[in-house]
């Protein structure tokens, strides 16, 4: 069982990133330098749920995510949790988590998220994702210069967007678009990719002028 913890304010010290909650956007933020002159932002959306179910393609089970422990669980397994063995308790505390949000599955917000079956689930992570890439709940990523010069902004899907589509993982995993942006102006490519992670728009901009627009 995997519990999702998310630090309500970093520590804003020199040489270590800092962040905080933006309860107005239900975000969790944080910023960290990542090469001379630039700075990294990334937002991430703050989980509603309360269970999160994540499966194959096929529908077989593959991992899960506690938002909100119940409290008769958790009760449970402090009660017991010098008399069992504790591979017997985990097992009775699984079950009883599972019993729980399954009798009082209208009361609760549980998610189901579909991933090809070729993905290992480690931890709330995918090993070989990029670092912006590699939770299930980055809505964003922000990399800018200190003089806001140049930007580029780095988006995925929702957890809402992504009900009830299998997740490939193929190319772009769940990268939504790529936008820059130079002196203010769009700049550069603009990627645009469908819920498998294929290219489906590309975009070139000279400062704010189209070169070219192409859709796959």
């Amino acid at each position: 069982m995997l519990f999702l913890c998310l630090p309500a304010v970093s520590k804003a010290q020199s040489g270590q990133f800092h962040g905080g909650i933006d309860s107005t956007n239900n975000i969790m933020w944080w910023e960290q330098p990542s090469a001379p002159g630039i700075t990294v932002r990334i937002e991430t959306e703050l989980i509603k749920s309360d269970y999160i179910v994540i499966l194959n393609c096929d529908s077989s089970f593959w991992g899960e995510e506690l938002i909100e422990t119940p409290s008769s669980c958790l009760d449970y397994y402090m009660k017991n949790v010098n008399k069992i063995s504790i591979d017997s308790l985990s097992g009775v505390f699984r079950n009883c988590i599972r019993d729980y949000f399954t009798a009082n599955a209208d009361f609760h917000n549980i998610d189901t998220i579909y991933i090809q079956n070729e993905f290992v689930f480690n931890w709330g992570k995918i090993p070989g994702m990029t670092s912006e890439e590699s939770t299930y709940f980055t809505t964003k990523l922000e990399m800018y210069n200190q003089d806001l010069s140049y930007h580029t902004i780095s988006c995925f899907y929702k957890i809402s967007e992504l009900k009830g589509t299998c997740i490939s993982g193929d190319g772009n995993f769940r990268m939504k678009s790529i936008e820059g942006w130079e002196e203010g102006k769009k700049h550069g490519e603009w990627k645009f990719f469908d819920l498998a992670g294929k290219l489906t728009r590309l975009i070139e901009y000279d400062y704010g002028k189209i070169i070219q627009d192409i859709t796959y």
